[in-house]
């Protein structure tokens, strides 16, 4: 179940007082009957070195139905069989819901999933995830390994659903600064650059990830990159600060961190599936409206929708001095 935030798209000025025209005109009421798609099994789910496999199944949700937001636990596809092998090994996840496990722990694994918990230390949403059945253990038997494939194999409500994914080695940042905001009336806010030395030969992908705080990692809205233009270069750019897409935008401080934050960044080596999957879902995220024209997520599932993916991870911590 994947939800993103739309921006706004501007329309020319000249191109909308025409349309405006036709409207005032002629109008003419239309009224489409779309019949629903078959619901489809969605899968986010990821593994990195070090890390075991974690994985997220929902249904599809109708394009012109209804949504409780309260009731997001019932697209939960429960009771799946999910496993999960690097060629020689095969483990069989098992499904946990947060709202099961015990309350003394429940935060710690909140944060290692990146859930955020209310201010009772209770979930807002019951998040039902399947993965190892040792997580909890401080040592899982089966994580990611750089060099390694990873085959993903489902089955759920009579369907089958496949994927793979490669985990590629790490590929460590050089440096992470900050520089003030331009305006010095903003002199609190502050710019995350960092420095990166591209290794050959062309064709690698990033995704990246920030941390604030004790706040989960987000991903920045525009989160994944390419090596067309910087292979092999060392170069230095700015990265914006992670968005949580539930807070309120504000153009004045988004992408900025303060001064006193403790900022956690995780710098991920991906492959093309994964990067030509997030790539294509944010730039649909940034077009609106009934004049934009429709994205299709490029999918590596077969069988459903979403993305497995494999991160090769660094992270880099720094406290932005007072």
């Amino acid at each position: 179940m994947l939800f993103r935030t739309n921006k706004s798209k501007i329309i020319g000025v000249i191109s909308f007082g025409i349309l405006l025209m036709s409207f005032y005109s002629c109008t003419t009421d239309i009224t489409l009957d779309i019949p629903d798609p078959e619901p489809q099994i969605v899968v986010e789910g990821s593994i990195e070195n070090g890390v075991p496999p974690i994985i997220s199944l929902t249904s599809t949700i109708p394009f012109y139905g209804e949504v409780n937001f309260n009731e997001l636990e019932n697209y939960y596809v429960h009771d799946a069989v999910v496993t999960v092998s690097d060629g020689v090994n095969t483990v069989e996840l098992v499904e946990y819901c947060l709202s099961e496990l015990p309350d003394e722990i429940l935060p710690l694994v909140a944060e290692y999933l990146g859930v955020e918990l209310d201010t009772a230390g209770e979930l807002a949403i019951d998040v039902c995830l399947y993965t190892v059945a040792d997580i909890f253990t401080g040592s899982p038997s089966f994580v990611g390994e750089e060099g390694k494939t990873y085959d993903l194999h489902i089955e759920a409500n009579g369907q089958t659903i496949t994927s793979s994914t490669r985990l590629l080695p790490a590929v460590p940042l050089d440096t992470m600064y900050f520089e003030p905001h331009p305006d010095p009336e903003n002199d609190s806010l502050m710019r995350l650059y960092v420095t990166l030395s591209e290794p050959e030969p062309q064709g690698d992908f990033y995704r990246y990830f920030t941390r604030r705080n004790s706040d989960p990692f987000y991903s920045g809205y525009s989160s994944v990159f390419d090596d067309n233009l910087i292979n092999g270069q060392t170069f230095d750019f700015t990265l914006d600060r992670g968005y949580d897409p539930t807070e309120d935008y504000s153009m004045g401080t988004y992408g900025y961190f303060w001064k006193g934050d403790t900022v956690t960044l995780k710098w991920c080596h991906i492959d093309f599936p994964t990067y030509d999957f997030w790539r294509t879902l944010e730039f649909d995220s940034g077009t609106d409206g009934p004049f934009s024209s429709a994205t299709i997520a490029q999918t590596n599932i077969v069988g459903g929708l979403g993305i497995w993916c494999a991160y090769g991870v660094s992270y880099t911590t720094q406290i932005i001095p007072e």
